[in-house]
């Protein structure tokens, strides 16, 4: 004679003040019969996990193997690109943890586009005496007279450009 039994069961994420409980999905739990105890399968539970991770923002296991594959790239690519550990690649992967934050930003800028691989690889070498933001500012001369943002009738409407200077309207006198 068995002494649980499975049922379903519907997790929603929690509600506030200004949202209702939201329905998720439905999962497996079995029940003790004689105590009518409910306890989480093993699939119920990474499930749950992988769920939990999603709306936290997370890449899974899935997530980052998928990618990497899409990139063409080995494990040792990618904890070069990322500079992390081939274990810690080889977890997450494996669905053993999930990566820390930065690497997961990381990681989803990558999966989403926002960055590419080669931006990443460019930026790991030594670097330069100046770097490009530096060079940027010393090119665009400094503004010598303050604006004045508190009075409507003195806020800049404007910046033109004359005869290669920065010319800013409605300056402080």
């Amino acid at each position: 004679m068995k002494k649980t039994e499975k049922r379903p069961f519907d997790v929603y994420l929690p509600g506030s003040k200004d949202k209702e409980p939201r329905f998720i999905t439905t999962i497996e739990v079995e029940v003790e019969k004689r105590s009518g105890q409910e306890f989480l399968t093993q699939e119920s539970r990474q499930r749950i996990e992988k769920l939990r991770a999603r709306h936290m923002g997370l890449m899974s296991g899935e997530d980052i193997k998928a990618m990497r594959k899409r990139y063409g790239m080995s494990q040792k690519e990618l904890t070069d690109l990322l500079q992390c550990g081939a274990k810690s690649l080889s977890r997450w992967e494996n669905g053993h943890g999930f990566p820390t934050g930065i690497v997961n930003t990381m990681l989803r800028l990558l999966d989403e586009g926002f960055l590419a691989p080669a931006s990443l690889y460019a930026v790991q070498g030594p670097r330069s005496q100046q770097s490009w933001l530096e060079e940027r500012r010393a090119a665009v001369p400094e503004r010598k007279k303050p604006l004045h943002y508190g009075d409507p009738d003195s806020a800049p409407e404007a910046v033109s450009q004359k005869g290669g200077e920065r010319l800013f309207l409605n300056e402080a006198a």
